[in-house]
Order: C-alpha cells, then structure tokens, then sequence
C-alpha cells in the first residue's frame, strides 16, 4: 500500500472556493463598513472639539465669568444630548450640579472639652504629624527632607531606690522581685532618662 505525497498539490475543490470568496467578499465589506464608523466617529469629535473651542473663545471675548446662559445653546447642540457623554456635559453647562463636583468644605478635627472634662481631658498631639528618623537623600546623596528630631520621653520608676535595693533581694517567687528586676533593665536600656520615684 502506498502513501499520498504530502506535498503534492491538491486541486481545489469548487464549492470550496465559491465558500472562500464569499467569506472575503463579505470581510471586505464589514472593513469598510468599520472604516466608515472610524471616519464619522472622527468628524463627530472634530465637530465638539472645534464646538468647544468656540465656545472658550466666546467666552474669553465677551469676558464671561463660566456660567453658560441657555441662549447660547442652540438646537444643534440639544439634537447632540441623546448620548450619555452629551448629555453629561449639557447639564454641566447648563448649570446643574453633577455628582464629580461637590462642594467642598473643612471639616475640624480640633475638640474642645467642656468646662466639666478639662480636668480629666488632656490634649494629644497631632496624630497625622509625620516623623522622620533619618534623613530621605536622592540618587547622589543630597539631602531631600531633613531628619526631625524626636524628644525620648523621660521615664519615671514606680519604685524609689530604697525599694528597689529590697526587692532585689526579695525571693524570686515574689512579683515586687520581677518589678525591681524590670527598673534595672529599664535603667541599662535606657541611661539618662530613668529617674526614681520620689
């Protein structure tokens, strides 16, 4: 038995080809259906955009302060508002508000306590406040943002020394043993700023 060339041609079959070039006719013309669209697509925003234009131009002539009277709007431009797009930028001019522009308005943060809170109501510092540790540098080394400088807190022990030498010697079963031995790492951890209690 004997196997078919692969690479011999094939005579093309009739109805084959009668499928084909109906299938590029019909390609042709829906590229030249898509073509056409582009091409309108292009004058319609060509049109808006010199629409537009004319309208700043009006507008910087006549000195007008934004506002769009509805004079000005003629019926061309109504015939326009069908789509959404128009239809946004129609009620824009006309004066309506639009959900993108809100009015915008402080809100403070600061609160102040009545007469009957001052005594238990301390104020904090700013939370948003940002810190920096270390100085933020560019590429090449120079100094973008400089560090701030953070004040350590002081630390005051809840022991006076004289405690803190007894509890040292207390048994290790006993917390007052456990609180002497955190004011000593206190201490070491932080020298200069743990102080005694008086």
């Amino acid at each position: 038995m004997t196997l078919p060339n692969p690479t011999a041609t094939r005579v093309p079959d009739p109805s084959v080809q009668s499928v084909t070039q109906q299938l590029e006719a019909e390609i042709a013309e829906l590229q030249k259906q898509k073509d056409q669209q582009e091409e309108q697509e292009q004058q319609e925003i060509a049109a808006q955009f010199q629409s537009q234009q004319q309208e700043q131009e009006y507008y910087a002539d006549n000195d007008v302060s934004g506002e769009v009277g509805t004079s000005i709007i003629d019926s061309s431009s109504q015939a326009h508002t069908a789509g959404s797009r128009d239809k946004e930028r129609h009620a824009q001019m006309g004066g309506a508000h639009s959900p993108e522009h809100a009015p915008i308005r402080e809100v403070s943060s600061e609160y102040e306590p009545t007469q009957e809170l001052q005594t238990w109501v301390q104020p904090v510092p700013d939370p948003h406040a940002v810190t920096l540790p270390q100085p933020i540098e560019d590429e090449y080394g120079e100094i973008l943002l400089k560090a701030t400088h953070i004040p350590k807190p002081t630390i005051v022990l809840p022991l006076n020394e004289q405690t803190m030498d007894k509890a040292l010697h207390a048994k290790v079963m006993d917390s007052v043993r456990w609180l002497a031995e955190w004011c000593k790492r206190s201490i070491l951890v932080a020298p200069g700023r743990v102080f005694y209690k008086k």
